[in-house]
């Protein structure tokens, strides 16, 4: 269902666009792509790649398959293998296991390309192929075997990465990559050598940050206040992988601090505070996250305390976001990003605030609202939409009706398919004729 929902709205401001009388090929669009990855020049085919890609289209990873495994272009096989890692899609993980077998007789690149499709499939028995590479002598496949073990690594893994993060001779340029992989990987034993690095004002900046996040993502309580400590340095990029870092431990040790960086000069370092305060437990925090939203003078720091308010999700943080939605003179972009927080957060409590604003701005002449409105309502799933999606319908934007569409497709709601039909053959625009003919089809 998605695909074809995504599918209709890559198309849709072609056709919407579309002069009248123009000839359309009446072959479905899949069947194009296919003979394009069958047939087409390597430009024609990375364009369809990004297509099928943009779209999930699913159908169509056989033929993607096989041109990753014949192609000639590197810039195509990247693009399909880049293209499954997004989606997990495992198809040519047997393909890329036999070229790493082969590897004398290919391209670095494609090794590298190899390394990380597999790491993101989780490819079983990649973690010991990986280990053999973190020495290679190309410094791209050592990189990138590195970060692999990053993501499938076990303790193993992260007991032979501290080996060579201590190692003088292993190459430093490759240190900063341990570093994170040992904080992904979550390896205990790596906290003592870690902190030293974090306290350690000569050395490198970025294994200094690196170290800081890593600490983070382990959990070790005992990185706390080491971490703290950063927030008395100048450098604001310390300070904001110490922000961040932070985020991840228990909210009752570290939500003041949070709160303190949220008062920083930098804006890295409250976009980074923001973000680490957006949890349920930190309740404490709604006054001053309401008073980042309202006047932070960075867009960024105001957006995130806006995401963080819906996540917290007490009554305080929520009424201000009902307000916010419904504030004339509030920017559309704080408005949508109110509206979508309370989406995500507190969908059902909020029906008779939405109902409100969509019937206060339906006859404005700038529809940035009812359009966001409608955009994040036909992508939702859920019980008490039908109205929305009635009076969408009746809307003069075409795209708040395509979105109408597009929602009612999506619920499956049955009792629209009438209504439907008519739009199917009067709407004035193809976009809405043909979005709708598609609906019909899962109605």
């Amino acid at each position: 269902m998605k695909t074809l929902w995504t599918l209709i709205l890559a198309a849709f401001l072609v056709l919407l666009l579309q002069p009248a009388g123009w000839a359309q090929e009446d072959r479905p669009i899949v069947e194009q792509w296919r003979d394009v990855l069958r047939f087409g020049i390597d430009t024609e085919v990375l364009k369809v790649i990004k297509s099928i890609a943009d779209s999930e289209e699913q159908s169509l990873n056989e033929e993607l398959t096989v041109l990753f495994a014949e192609s000639l272009n590197f810039e195509v096989r990247k693009a399909v293998l880049d293209y499954f890692s997004a989606r997990k899609i495992r198809d040519a993980e047997g393909t890329a296991a036999a070229l790493l077998a082969e590897e004398q007789l290919q391209d670095s690149r494609v090794i590298v390309a190899c390394i990380r499709y597999l790491a993101a499939i989780d490819s079983p028995g990649l973690e010991s192929r990986l280990l053999d590479y973190v020495d290679h002598r190309d410094d791209g496949i050592a990189e990138t075997a590195i970060t692999g073990l990053g993501e499938v690594g076990t303790e193993a893994s992260g007991q032979f990465l501290l080996e060579r993060l201590e190692d003088p001779d292993y190459p430093a340029e490759q240190k900063p990559e341990i570093i994170l992989a040992l904080g992904k990987i979550e390896y205990a034993g790596a906290v003592e050598a870690l902190i030293a690095i974090v306290d350690n004002r000569d050395e490198e900046r970025i294994w200094r940050m690196y170290a800081a996040a890593s600490l983070g993502q382990i959990g070790d309580s005992r990185a706390v206040p080491h971490l703290r400590a950063l927030f008395g340095e100048s450098d604001s990029l310390i300070k904001a992988y110490a922000a961040a870092a932070l985020a991840h431990f228990d909210m009752g040790e570290v939500e003041g601090l949070l709160q303190q960086a949220l008062r920083d000069a930098n804006v890295r370092v409250r976009i980074a505070a923001a973000k680490g305060l957006a949890n349920e437990q930190a309740k404490d925090s709604v006054d001053i996250l309401i008073y980042k939203a309202k006047n932070d003078p960075e867009r960024q720091v105001r957006l995130q305390a806006i995401e963080a308010l819906g996540v917290i999700g007490t009554p305080g943080a929520f009424g201000y976001l009902r307000e916010l939605y419904g504030d004339t003179i509030a920017l559309p972009v704080y408005r949508e990003a109110a509206f979508t927080a309370l989406c995500e957060n507190a969908l059902q409590d909020s029906l008779d605030v939405f109902r409100e604003v969509i019937e206060q701005e339906w006859g404005s002449k700038d529809q940035k609202v009812l359009q966001f409105t409608a955009k994040k309502l036909s992508i939702t799933e859920a019980p008490g939409l039908k109205w929305f999606y009635e009076r969408f319908l009746g809307s003069p934007n075409v795209y708040v009706r395509i979105y109408a569409l597009r929602g009612i497709g999506r619920n499956g709601l049955r009792t629209f398919r009438e209504k439907v039909e008519q739009v199917s053959t009067e709407d004035p625009y193809p976009a809405a004729r043909q979005t709708a003919l598609s609906v019909l089809e899962e109605l």
